[in-house]
């Protein structure tokens, strides 16, 4: 649009005025159809139908919730086999842009295969609804097996950047069995397009194949549909804290939150985040880890609370650290932009290691760098009762191999 306007003006003023009298007038009139439809697709927001995004199959509990994004406002629902799920509440189909439905786990681990469906919804007025040609996209999907050992890859922070990161999540080509979005995937929740660039990451990564493990960054607690955001990314009952088994690796995701108080200027009058983290340590105390039937435990949490150095909420912090120690093989988080593993007890206050391992660099550790064809993330194997950590970048090459377990 800006460089539409920019050449309107540059036309006007340079070309405009060397045009026979005839030739003013068709292009006034050309350009005035071009402005009035522009105007008019743009206020009434009419587009051409199509996906925007692959399906999503995040991984919460014991269920699959599958997402996806269209171009204009639409109802939709997923295909398993024989049976049908849709998006929608108390008998009304959703209508949106963005799209998520639950399905059981055991039931599309059993199938492997799946189905999105959406049509455009062209008015939403009352008795006179107007929809277009349903449009769907088959997946086959890979449940994680443990047989070859567990392929995880972890991309936080890479701030709607996503070539780059999207290049280093293929590390493991076909064997990635589990992805990880680790918190600040996005700037912040202004927009639904925003939303839609957490499905286009993942997509672009799995194609829709494989299990996606969501945990909310600090940049995911802001902007205008930021309290919409557990409609349409994995959550438990409007929680972005749960548990989930995924082929013999047990997870525990936790949400961190925002890293400002209620009080700061910034925040205050939209912040209650003191009342998250007083009902998500209550749900952590009364987690029965002993009830986990898997050989690996990771801790999964943007912000990494266990750090020796962890400066924020220090009674919160200290009450985390409690409920966690002893619990966990290692905990992956994301947030500090560097690259770096803190040795259980040396650099933690806790008896697990701590990797935090994403930044937009090929060569960094620390330290952004600009280009976003660049990228490093974290790629984990839990293989024979063993944990192997590497950092890889954006041309799959390997920066650092930690040992963890």
């Amino acid at each position: 649009i800006v460089l539409a306007l920019c050449g309107l003006v540059l036309f006007f003023t340079l070309g405009y005025v060397r045009l026979e009298k005839k030739y003013k007038r068709i292009s006034v009139i050309i350009i005035s159809v071009v402005l009035l439809f522009t105007i008019v697709f743009g206020i009434f927001e009419i587009n051409f139908f199509r996906f925007t995004s692959d399906g999503v199959v995040f991984a919460v509990e014991d269920e699959y919730q599958i997402a996806w994004a269209t171009s204009v406002k639409s109802v939709g629902y997923v295909k398993i086999g024989d049976k049908t799920y849709y998006d929608e509440q108390v008998g009304q189909n959703s209508v949106s842009k963005l799209h998520k439905v639950c399905v059981p786990m055991s039931e599309l681990d059993s199938v492997k295969e799946y189905s999105i469906h959406s049509s455009p919804v062209y008015s939403e007025a009352a008795y006179l609804s107007w929809s277009g040609r349903e449009r769907s996209k088959s997946y086959t999907f890979r449940p994680a097996d443990g047989s070859d050992g567990i392929q995880i890859y972890n991309i936080s922070d890479n701030h709607e950047c996503l070539s780059g990161a999207s290049q280093a999540g293929r590390y493991f080509g076909d064997k990635l069995d589990i992805l990880i979005l680790n918190g600040d995937n996005i700037n912040d929740v202004s927009s639904y397009y925003q939303i839609s660039l957490i499905y286009k990451l993942a997509g672009n990564i799995t194609g829709g194949q494989i299990p996606v493990i969501f945990a909310r960054g600090n940049h995911d607690c802001v902007g205008k549909y930021a309290d919409e955001l557990h409609r349409y990314v994995g959550s438990n009952d409007g929680n972005f804290y749960y548990t989930v088994t995924l082929g013999g690796v047990n997870f525990v995701v936790l949400d961190t939150n925002n890293d400002m108080s209620d009080d700061n200027f910034l925040i205050s009058s939209t912040a209650n985040f003191e009342l998250v983290r007083e009902r998500q340590a209550k749900w952590l105390e009364e987690l029965d880890f002993n009830g986990f039937d898997a050989e690996y435990s990771l801790l999964v949490c943007h912000m990494a609370f266990g750090l020796a150095d962890y400066k924020r909420f220090p009674d919160w912090t200290q009450k985390l650290n409690s409920l966690t120690d002893g619990k966990f093989d290692l905990c992956v988080s994301g947030h500090s932009h560097r690259l770096h593993f803190a040795e259980a007890g040396t650099d933690t206050l806790t008896s697990y290691p701590i990797i935090r391992g994403s930044i937009r660099s090929d060569h960094r550790t620390d330290g952004e760098g600009v280009f976003p064809f660049t990228f490093t993330g974290t790629a984990i194997e839990c293989i024979d009762g063993h944990i192997t950590a590497k950092f890889t970048n954006s041309k799959h090459e390997v920066l650092h191999e930690i040992s963890v377990l």
